[in-house]
Formats: structure tokens, sequence, C-alpha cells
């Protein structure tokens, strides 16, 4: 319903999630989005409308099938979930939102949101994953 909304009543390039115990430096954020054509090695046209999906990923999560975070829907892709951006947040693009927006009847949820929107995401040619680690905020509590 977000993405929903943000589709028929924003014009912006670019959507942060973040978790509601999280803070974001919007001007750190939005200097590194300024930049984003040149992380990505280009600055055409085409790269712009790419589906940039910005945050911290780790492909090694297995697929959860006891406790708090159990899948009640069936999670048949393979036996880890596909690589999803975990932590504080992450960035999409417009054209992820357009994406998901478009094809929301299509899509099957699942328990964790971070989980759902990289499966989601993965379908998406081409996706452009932009690893940025200070969006993993784990490390900050573990020192």
């Amino acid at each position: 319903m977000g993405l929903n909304y943000v589709d028929k009543n924003m014009s912006s390039k670019f959507v942060l999630k973040t978790d509601d115990d999280s803070f974001a430096r919007l001007d750190l954020l939005i200097q590194e989005l300024k930049l984003f054509g040149h992380h990505s090695g280009s600055r055409t046209s085409e790269d712009q409308d790419r589906c940039l999906y910005w945050g911290y990923f780790d492909g090694r999560a297995k697929v959860k099938k006891r406790g708090k975070w159990k899948e009640e829907h069936a999670y048949l892709l393979c036996d880890n979930y596909l690589p999803y951006a975990l932590g504080g947040g992450y960035v999409i693009s417009k054209r992820c939102v357009d994406y998901l927006v478009s094809n929301q009847q299509y899509l099957v949820g699942y328990s964790n949101e971070d989980v759902t929107f990289g499966t989601w995401l993965a379908s998406i040619s081409p996706l452009y994953r932009f690893v940025i680690v200070t969006f993993h905020t784990f490390d900050m509590f573990c020192k």
C-alpha cells in the first residue's frame, strides 16, 4: 500500500525504507544517490532507468521453517532466501516501485518484509544491487 501511495502521489527518483528503530542521515544518503551514475560506472539514461536496490546484502540466510519468522507460504525457490537487503533499511529506485505496483496482484508475501522485497525484486532484469555496508546495523551492536 505504501508503494501504491508513492507511485500515485510522489515524483521521487528513489524511495528509502528504514526500520522504525533506525535513523537515516538524509544529507549523506542524498549525496550518495546523486553520485549513483558514478558508482554504476555509467551515466546514461538507460542506467538511470535500471532498478536500483541499494542496501546491505547477505545471500546466506536459510529459509525459516520454525519460530517467529516461519514461512506460512512455501518458499520453493531454493534452500536459502534470495539475496535481500537487511539491516537498517534500503533504497529502491522509481523503476522498482513501478514494477512492484504494476505486478502486485502476482506477488506473494513472505514472513519477513526484507525477504519479500528481495524475492520480488530478484525477477527484475537488469537489477542493480548496490551494496553499502553502512546499512548493516548488526555490527554496531556486537562490538
